[in-house]
């Protein structure tokens, strides 16, 4: 009996660690297929730091909502600065219409499709061109204007153990850090916005970090000072004249609702005109 009972339970383990190390490949093959998969839409339509002699003249003028004018030789500290860099959002478009633009962190791992669906959870498991993935898309908050014009801009990443995605958003809780990657460009069909990122902290899911508009209960200055409160002081330039903010967010992994999210103020715009697919590496 005893006998029986070891071998059945040396057959049990034996299961149990056969499952363990399929599982551990089954999801590591996982996001090497993610990981392939986006640095292709990188090679395929992002063209990041291109010379400027490479891009068609008209691609080159700018235009600013906010009142900030690029000006020629501006150094990349400067909040009119925009460096040369190109989505083909045509072809982009055609890949998938819920595409809305193209998020982008220079120096960082940050440069991916985004999209935005009628909910919030489509996209948790399927990527930009609706492939099966457990490393989703970076996705807008549904109940954000695809263009960009909510008071608040809520975009969404899963906290990948590999580090993609928004997998080392959580770097910009050292504000160091922060500081040298304060910008946050999103490349739309018509325009590439610019965004300064002031603040990064850990929340709730159901905090207040994540409110969509200022015309309920919380208002812009009370936004503000919830931001000064949740950040521990740990801000860098607040934003003024109640320009537009934008919140990134990803889960951590210690508890299932604990948040780390970064914020963002809108600075400059720049017009932007289509480019032939050509330029596409």
């Amino acid at each position: 009996m005893k006998k029986t009972l070891r071998t059945a339970l040396i057959v049990l383990l034996s299961a149990v660690f056969v499952f363990c190390v399929a599982h551990i490949v089954w999801i590591q093959i996982d996001y090497q297929k993610a990981d392939d998969l986006y640095r292709q839409s990188r090679e395929d339509f992002h063209v990041a730091e291109s010379p400027a002699s490479s891009l068609p003249a008209a691609a080159s003028g700018s235009s600013s909502a906010a009142g900030v004018s690029p000006e020629a030789g501006a150094s990349s500290e400067a909040e009119d600065f925009f460096p040369d860099a190109y989505v083909d959002m045509k072809d982009l478009l055609h890949v998938n219409p819920e595409i809305v633009g193209w998020i982008w962190i220079p120096d960082t791992a940050i440069s991916y499709p985004l999209v935005r669906a009628d909910n919030n959870q489509k996209y948790l498991t399927l990527s930009y061109n609706l492939k099966r993935t457990n490393s989703g898309s970076i996705f807008m908050d549904y109940r954000n204007p695809a263009d960009f014009s909510g008071d608040n801009t809520i975009i969404y990443g899963h906290n990948m153990k590999n580090g993609s995605m928004f997998g080392k958003l959580k770097k910009f809780a050292d504000v160091s850090y922060l500081k040298a990657h304060s910008y946050v460009y999103f490349f739309t069909v018509d325009r590439i916005l610019k965004y300064r990122i002031f603040a990064g902290y850990q929340t709730q899911s159901t905090s207040e970090s994540y409110t969509p508009d200022f015309t309920g209960d919380i208002s812009y200055d009370k936004f503000i000072s919830y931001l000064k409160t949740s950040a521990g002081g740990d801000l860098t330039e607040l934003p003024e004249a109640r320009a537009p903010l934008l919140t990134l967010s990803t889960c951590t992994s210690v508890r299932h609702t604990d948040r780390f999210v970064i914020h963002a103020v809108f600075v400059a715009e720049k017009a932007e005109q289509a480019v032939s697919s050509s330029l596409s590496p």
